[in-house]
């Protein structure tokens, strides 16, 4: 949410800052797996598409800065002018409010019994020792 507000405010500036959030995502991911080879090269550009749509979302906003400067119209309604950032804001705010509540009566309604010990978990065909 931080870096989609830096890059409406600041098209550029965050364009910038969303495209080096891909390749430090790329590279956090993937530097790993490829010094112990444990990926093929179909598996590196399979993974890369997730660091490239950051890459593609950050210089679609330095393009959008530097060809569609913004003008300041004060003749719209101020939530049309702001609709970006209501949207940047609101979105993820919604999501994580929703989520909560959705998982808040699960979680308030557990029991604690006070084991800490391990468990043995069984179902679906499948034994888990939890602890």
């Amino acid at each position: 949410m931080l870096f989609s507000v830096a890059a409406i405010r600041w098209p550029t500036v965050g364009g910038g800052i969303l495209m080096a959030a891909g390749l430090a995502f790329a590279i956090w991911w993937l530097a790993p797996g490829i010094e112990n080879g444990f990926y093929t090269l179909s598996t590196v550009i399979g993974r890369l598409f997730l660091s490239a749509g950051f890459a593609l979302v950050g210089l679609l906003f330095i393009l959008d800065g530097r060809f569609n400067p913004r003008q300041e119209n004060t003749e719209k309604p101020w939530v049309l002018r702001h609709l970006r950032m209501i949207l940047a804001i609101g979105v993820p705010t919604l999501t994580a409010l929703i989520m909560f509540a959705v998982n808040l009566p699960t979680v308030l309604t557990r029991v604690d019994d006070g084991d800490r010990s391990a468990r043995l978990i069984e179902g679906n065909r499948v034994s888990l020792v939890w602890r």
